[in-house]
This record gives structure tokens, C-alpha cells and sequence, in this order.
């Protein structure tokens, strides 16, 4: 599942050349959606305050559905390769008998 993940999440940040542009001489490097200056956080923002992707949309009309899908579906990727790795990592400590806190990391639920 890991490797699956892992393929995935590799090439569909390959594409995301077609969705983000990170040039150093536009807003200090930082990645903004294509033919846009719109800063990628800047949809992190909007959602992390509870705005609905229409509002988003509605705020920054140069940025498509599209480019809004790919970037949410490679943060996703990347969060779930992110968790398989800490869970294959606490399995395998715990495996070999070595203590391992995972449950920070982790929640496992039954």
C-alpha cells in the first residue's frame, strides 16, 4: 500500500508543473497557482477558516476547479504516504521488540 501511495503521490507531483509556478522573482519564490499570482496557501487559508472552494473561487477568479483538485489531490497523497511511513516505522520497532511512542503519531483505531 505504501509503494502504491508512494508511485501515485511521485507522479502526480510531476504534473503539478501544469497547475503551480514557483519563480524566485514572484512573490518571493513562493508557489502560486499558473498565470496566476495567487499564492497556493492562499487556498490552504480559505479552507482552514471554514470558506467553501465556491468562495475561494469567487475571491480569486484566475484559479480553475482544476488547479484547485490537483493541489488538494497531492496534499492528500502526500498526507498518506506521510501517516503509511510512521505506521510501517512503528510497526517495524515494535516488531523488534524495541519501545516506540507511535501513539502521538498515530491513532490506531480498532
Amino acid at each position: 500500500m505504501a509503494a502504491i501511495l508512494e508511485c501515485k503521490a511521485q507522479a502526480v507531483s510531476r504534473r503539478l508543473g501544469e497547475w503551480i509556478d514557483q519563480d524566485p522573482q514572484r512573490l518571493g519564490g513562493e508557489p502560486v497557482f499558473r498565470g496566476t499570482r495567487v499564492p497556493v496557501k492562499s487556498l490552504f487559508d480559505h479552507l482552514s477558516a471554514g470558506d467553501s472552494l465556491e468562495v475561494f473561487l469567487d475571491d480569486f477568479p484566475g484559479v480553475t476547479r482544476e488547479q484547485i483538485r490537483a493541489v488538494l489531490e497531492v496534499a492528500r497523497l502526500h498526507l498518506l504516504e506521510e501517516v503509511q511511513s510512521r505506521w510501517m516505522f512503528c510497526s517495524t520497532t515494535a516488531s523488534r521488540g524495541a519501545s516506540a511512542d507511535c501513539s502521538r503519531d498515530i491513532e490506531h483505531k480498532s
